[in-house]
């Protein structure tokens, strides 16, 4: 019996794969900052099974009115933090 492929769990892995290398390269290019704010990578922030039920903060693209941000700490070489910031659209 094959093994069943699971899209929606690669989709998020590789989604943080590269979430992890946009941050990894920001913080080799600036080794004094600790932490700064960026959109998210679509999929980042989905874990698999809301997504599934269509759950999902990508950007721009979730709840009308509001814009979807993502604040990333470093804690120390190659240990990061990430934390998703919803905002009302107006507040900006």
């Amino acid at each position: 019996m094959s093994r069943r492929l699971d899209l929606r769990s690669d989709i998020h892995g590789r989604a943080i794969e590269f979430a992890n290398d946009i941050d990894r390269a920001f913080f080799a290019d600036h080794p004094d900052v600790h932490a700064y704010i960026r959109p998210p990578v679509e999929h980042e922030l989905c874990n698999p099974i809301a997504a599934a039920d269509g759950h999902c903060l990508r950007g721009d693209l979730c709840e009308p009115g509001y814009l979807v941000f993502v604040r990333v700490f470093s804690v120390e070489t190659g240990v990061r933090f990430r934390q998703p910031v919803v905002v009302p659209a107006g507040d900006l």
